[in-house]
């Protein structure tokens, strides 16, 4: 439940070090696993890296 307070910041900070590190010519996948509704990554990694990233790079995505 902690995460919901925090959110979007927490998931906005993994974006954020993925995009500093990434290897914006290979296509990125998206794993997202343990309990909840999904929100980390469906709202708001998503939505960051759509906003922040080349639009390329966020159109090659996979989200599992």
């Amino acid at each position: 439940m902690v995460f919901h307070l925090l959110q979007p910041w927490y998931a906005h900070g993994i974006a954020e070090a993925i995009l500093r590190t990434a290897n914006f010519s290979v296509p990125l996948k998206i794993y997202e696993i343990g309990g909840g509704s999904g929100t980390c990554a469906i709202l708001n990694y998503l939505d960051y890296v759509m906003l922040n990233a080349p639009p390329r790079f966020y159109n090659n995505m996979t989200y599992m």
